[in-house]
């Protein structure tokens, strides 16, 4: 998988701040991911399959772009750190929850940061919200980012 519109390079340091700003430590795996590709657009476009929890089916959905990080700058459409912000403002995502990614139709998937699933990878239904908590319903894809990349296939 190449990625195609990837941001300028950033540094470790740079990353792990955005994890202190969070007051986590993000998950390594994805660390390594962001300082060595830094988003962009998946070429060829790769597919996933999970089980949805909204449907209650395998589902299957499509990488439309994985998130950048840009460390010094605040709104940038495509600039995990804005995302984050304006989904917390909303409330539709937990404090313990980073976008990661979204797909064509405005899902977005995520990495829990709990200590009852830390490193997991969710899919966020952006139709559906949790009555109870009012955040957007969430089925997992993998328990860590690892695993969620080597799971993606190209759509042929």
């Amino acid at each position: 998988m190449r990625l195609l519109n990837s941001a300028e390079p950033v540094l470790y340091e740079d990353v792990l701040e955005f994890g202190n700003y969070l007051g986590v430590k993000l998950p390594e795996d994805y660390v390594e991911f962001i300082v060595n590709a830094n988003g962009g657009t998946p070429e060829p476009d790769m597919l996933y399959d999970f089980y949805d929890e909204v449907s209650e089916q395998e589902n299957t959905s499509v990488i439309r772009r994985f998130f950048s990080f840009f460390p010094n700058v605040e709104c940038e459409k495509n600039n995990i750190k804005f995302i984050y912000n304006v989904m917390r403002r909303e409330k539709t995502i937990p404090v313990d929850m980073i976008p990661i990614a979204d797909d064509p139709t405005g899902n977005v998937i995520c990495i829990s940061l709990s200590s009852n699933d830390y490193g997991a990878v969710y899919f966020l239904n952006h139709e559906f919200e949790d009555s109870d908590t009012g955040y957007l319903m969430k089925s997992k894809i993998t328990d860590s980012f690892k695993v969620f990349i080597e799971k993606l296939y190209p759509d042929e």
